[in-house]
């Protein structure tokens, strides 16, 4: 008996450094995607940061109770605990992560892809980059209603970033950038 539960304790600790390395390892292939985007190898760049999801949805906690049933046919308690505080810092990994490639997208002038990759972000978490990048993805596929409702968002979020609304203006038709130019005041005195 005592063996045995010195077997499961030791298991628990492999566990422990095995999340601990998952980690590591998402966090240095983000690193090596930002490493090829800097030196213009976006392709590169692009395996590297798909390569984050890998791990990090091995870490994160299934939602799907249905599934949770069949990855643990035993019912029994043993998944690993993770606390609020490591799913806060996954999701912000894979909201800078998905924000990135969505940038890499629009670089390469794939808008749907650039679009898909930014409204991922945006799941993962609210932020004045990944609906800019969605907006001027937007911009380029013509949908400008939503493009100007995500430029509005992102100018929210950051304030500060005068390159939302230069954006706006070399981008849309005239018409839209009066729209824009409305929204932003409105928004300002909101």
């Amino acid at each position: 008996y005592q063996r045995r539960v010195h077997g499961i304790r030791k298991m628990k600790k492999v566990d422990q450094s095995s999340r601990l390395a998952r980690k590591q390892s998402a966090l240095q292939y983000k690193e090596e995607g930002n490493k090829f985007f800097k030196e213009g190898q976006l392709e590169k760049a692009l395996a590297k940061y798909s390569r984050v999801f890998c791990f990090t949805k091995s870490l994160m906690p299934l939602e799907n109770k249905e599934l949770q049933r069949y990855m643990n046919p035993t019912n029994r308690q043993e998944e690993e605990k993770i606390d609020e505080k490591e799913i806060s810092e996954l999701k912000d990994l894979e909201t800078v992560t998905y924000s990135n490639m969505a940038e890499i997208f629009l670089q390469q002038k794939r808008w749907t892809k650039a679009i898909e990759k930014a409204t991922l972000s945006l799941k993962s978490k609210e932020t004045g980059k990944a609906y800019f990048r969605r907006g001027k993805a937007l911009i380029q596929t013509k949908d400008c209603t939503a493009a100007v409702e995500d430029l509005i968002k992102a100018k929210k979020l950051m304030p500060e970033q005068s390159a939302i609304i230069a954006v706006s203006y070399t981008h849309l038709t005239l018409p839209t950038i009066l729209l824009v130019q409305v929204s932003v005041v409105a928004v300002s005195f909101k």
